[in-house]
C-alpha cells in the first residue's frame, strides 16, 4: 500500500524494505539506501518508499530507538563522572577532570573559537521606505532622472 494515509506498521514491512530503513537511518540517502537494499531501479523505489506509510514507521521507531540508545549512554556517562568526581579516594587530579567533562557535557563554558560572518550584499527591495540609508548607500528614485 503506497499511500500516506493511516497509520503505519513497522512490523509490515519484508526484509528489503526492512534493508531499506536500516541503511535510509544511517545515512539519510533514499538512492543509497535502495541501492544497498539491492532494488533494480533505486531512484525511483527510494523515493516511493519514502512514501510508503509502513515504511515511513519503520524510520520513526528505528530514529525514536536510537535516541533512547544515545540518552542512556549520555545518562550512564554523567552518572560514571558523578561518582568519580565525588569519590574522595580519587586524587584530586581525577576529581577535577571529572567536574571538568561535567562542565563540557552541560555546556558551562563558552565555546574557545567563534566564527562571525558578515554579508556585505544586500537586496534593496528588502529595506522598508522609513528605514535611514547608511552613507554609502543612494536612494533610488524610480523613473526620475536628476540631469
Amino acid at each position: 500500500m503506497d499511500t500516506n494515509t493511516g497509520e503505519g506498521n513497522p512490523k509490515n514491512l519484508n526484509w528489503r524494505q526492512s534493508k531499506f530503513v536500516a541503511e535510509y537511518v544511517e545515512h539519510g540517502n533514499a538512492l543509497r539506501a535502495a541501492q544497498a537494499a539491492g532494488y533494480s531501479h533505486p531512484k525511483q523505489q527510494g523515493s516511493r518508499l519514502l512514501t510508503h506509510v509502513d515504511v515511513i514507521a519503520a524510520i520513526e521507531a528505528h530514529k525514536r530507538q536510537l535516541m533512547v540508545k544515545a540518552v542512556d549512554k549520555h545518562d550512564w556517562l554523567m552518572s560514571r563522572l558523578e561518582v568519580e568526581a565525588l569519590d574522595a579516594e580519587n586524587s584530586d587530579a581525577a576529581r577535577v577532570r571529572s567536574l571538568e567533562l561535567i562542565g563540557k557535557v552541560i555546556g558551562a563554558f563558552a565555546p574557545d573559537k567563534q566564527q562571525i560572518e558578515t554579508v556585505s550584499s544586500g537586496f534593496f527591495a528588502d529595506l522598508e521606505p522609513d528605514e535611514v540609508l547608511p552613507e554609502n548607500v543612494l536612494p533610488f528614485k524610480s523613473g526620475v532622472c536628476d540631469d
